[in-house]
């Protein structure tokens, strides 16, 4: 189907969820998402276990167990297990589907609730696991962080309140029931066009603002509301790890020659040049994830020292566009996160095949992030098999970075980071609607949009309501109900497409407002 300049891509995706296999029949023609928990895989027989394994869905298993595992992979093909996707709380099912069924994509089921970001990040790191499925709870707390990693979220929306909590924490998978209608609750959210909050990674800092690669470069991608914070590692001639992407100096100094052929000192003279140990103690306990470049494969131990000096494990994640470079952060520190740097242009000195990325991306079981081009969503679909989340680089205009995120990519990395401040990225109820004593809704016509620099600022909005299987917009006639959940909406224009984003949810009562998280 061709799509309007409206419509919008699906961001959150639904995962429909079997609780009886006799819901298969009405699904088994269909290419969706289907999940099975490990409950019914306990129960299925082998004739319906093959029924549910022909059909042309994504497969999602659920399996603790390992006789489980064998038994159902062993009755499917190679080409079939190219899409399925086992799930497990067992990190010994989850290696043995990596070790003999790499094809095979992996995700962590997080049972507790008590899980740390830290703890995880850790966790999904050493088994190389990109993707979490989460408790609801626990996703609207930790899903922003561990989108800085590049890390894919899932959680369970069946409950309309839940989903709605999902929805604005940008979740990026939700299970649904077939027995209820959380699907259509679903598809009722969808056209929303809710705008997606991607990582925002600040290259180098705000080079359009300050000296890249300085430490008033970072303050100020600070400032504006950066998530991540990018740079590159070069090695002086003493030896000293220093933040700096050029192998000479040239570009941004009045001097010339290599890097690597003056002492940190005399660098210093021409620059406010910043060591790597400076910048991971300067940031050390701050939010942002800190996104090193390896550009030279020799000074990649030195670097996991350091890192591992302050322990900064789950802090700290390594790109490159040298596998070989990722491939020893693996063998020195698994709990340490990497990502591929790709570029698909054919006059790239970086370029390497796309037989190459997929070696890799087996090998180091690291994310890939891919070159800012039009087709880039091509080149992205060429490697979706990993169900990876990819950040788009670099960013340097205006016009680009709202048209990358009007589309819902994953993560940013921008040169302009000054522009995020005009788009919203969340909403702020100022006050809730309430029944006057006529028993009319009084409906407030304005709430806060909130920036990424932490302003603030009054918009027109309209307030929606669940309502069994839909969402309706709420009016001074709305009916007097015991409860009503409700939340405001504000829409706007980005990159000439229609987007909006949305409030919690609050609960209106009878007697009295509450307002819900």
């Amino acid at each position: 189907m061709k799509k309007t300049k409206n419509q919008q891509p699906i961001i959150q995706v639904p995962i429909l969820n079997l609780t009886q296999i006799e819901q298969l029949t009405s699904v088994q023609n269909k290419s969706t998402n289907m999940f099975i928990s490990n409950d019914m895989v306990k129960g299925i027989s082998l004739a319906h276990m093959d029924l549910f394994l022909a059909s042309p869905c994504t497969k999602i298993i659920h399996i603790e167990d390992m006789e489980q595992l064998d038994a159902i992979l062993s009755r499917i093909t190679a080409k079939q297990k190219a899409k399925l996707t086992i799930v497990s709380a067992n990190t010994q099912v989850l290696k043995a589907v990596f070790n003999s069924y790499t094809s095979c994509r992996r995700v962590f089921y997080a049972k507790e609730h008590s899980w740390s970001a830290t703890a995880l990040i850790c966790l999904l790191n050493k088994l190389g696991i990109k993707t979490v499925l989460l408790q609801p709870e626990l996703a609207l707390m930790l899903t922003h962080t561990l989108h800085k990693h590049a890390l894919v979220v899932w959680s369970h929306g069946e409950e309309k309140e839940k989903m709605h909590k999902l929805f604005s924490a940008n979740v990026d998978a939700m299970t649904l029931s077939l027995t209820n209608d959380s699907r259509k609750m679903f598809d009722e959210y969808l056209k929303l066009h809710i705008l997606k909050r991607p990582v925002f990674v600040a290259h180098r800092g705000a080079p359009q603002l300050d000296i890249e690669n300085t430490l008033p470069a970072f303050e100020k991608a600070v400032e504006y509301g950066a998530d991540v914070l990018e740079t590159d590692i070069r090695e002086t001639k003493d030896k000293q790890l220093i933040l700096f992407h050029d192998p000479d100096i040239k570009r941004i100094t009045s001097s010339k020659g290599l890097v690597s052929s003056f002492l940190l000192e005399e660098l210093k003279d021409l620059l406010p040049v910043v060591t790597l140990d400076t910048f991971l103690t300067r940031f050390r306990q701050s939010p942002q994830l800190l996104l090193i470049e390896i550009k030279e494969r020799h000074t990649v131990t030195e670097v996991i020292k350091l890192v591992e000096k302050y322990s900064m494990e789950h802090r700290v994640h390594i790109q490159s566009f040298d596998p070989e470079s990722l491939q020893t952060v693996r063998s020195l520190n698994e709990e340490i996160g990497v990502s591929l740097l790709y570029s698909h242009n054919k006059w790239s000195k970086n370029r390497i095949s796309h037989a190459t990325v997929h070696q890799t991306l087996s090998q180091t079981q690291s994310s890939l992030n891919i070159k800012s081009t039009r087709s880039f969503h091509r080149t992205k679909n060429s490697f979706s098999k990993w169900g990876l989340h990819s950040f788009i680089w670099t960013i340097r205009r205006e016009k680009e970075l709202y048209r990358l995120w009007s589309l819902g990519v994953s993560g940013l990395i921008i040169d302009c980071i000054q522009h995020l401040i005009k788009i919203p990225i969340h909403l702020e109820i100022l006050d809730a609607p309430k029944f006057n004593q006529n028993g009319d809704l009084v409906v407030p016509e304005k709430a806060y949009a909130c920036y990424t620099n932490g302003s603030k600022k009054l918009v027109p909005v309209k307030w929606m309501m669940q309502e069994d299987t839909r969402l309706i917009e709420l009016t001074s006639t709305t009916k007097r109900l015991n409860s009503l959940n409700t939340f405001c909406i504000y829409q706007f224009s980005i990159n000439g497409l229609k987007r909006s984003v949305i409030s919690k949810m609050t609960i209106i009562e009878e007697k009295n407002n509450k307002r819900g998280a």
